[in-house]
């Protein structure tokens, strides 16, 4: 898990842990945009080795949680999958 945050060291880890090598799935909640240079405006998972169908499963439940916690236009997601 990694926090959303407006700082660069934030927008990186994404990035750097793409390059290990491993298969992956990068799952990103965004409620809001950043506002300025501080707070949290969404969260991370970097899941290894996932499970069978999470995927799937997250395709499903993400677009949920944006209609119940999103602000308006601003909330997204990102659903990734890493295969090295």
């Amino acid at each position: 898990w990694y926090p959303l945050l407006p700082r660069v060291e934030s927008a990186r880890l994404p990035e750097r842990l793409a390059t290990l090598n491993h298969n992956a799935l990068r799952i990103e909640l965004r409620i809001d945009e950043p506002r300025g240079d501080f707070g949290m405006y969404g969260s991370g998972m970097y899941v290894v080795n996932p499970p069978w169908r999470l995927r799937e499963q997250m395709q499903s439940l993400l677009p949920v949680l944006i209609e119940l916690l999103g602000k308006a236009d601003k909330a997204s997601f990102i659903l990734e999958a890493i295969e090295n």
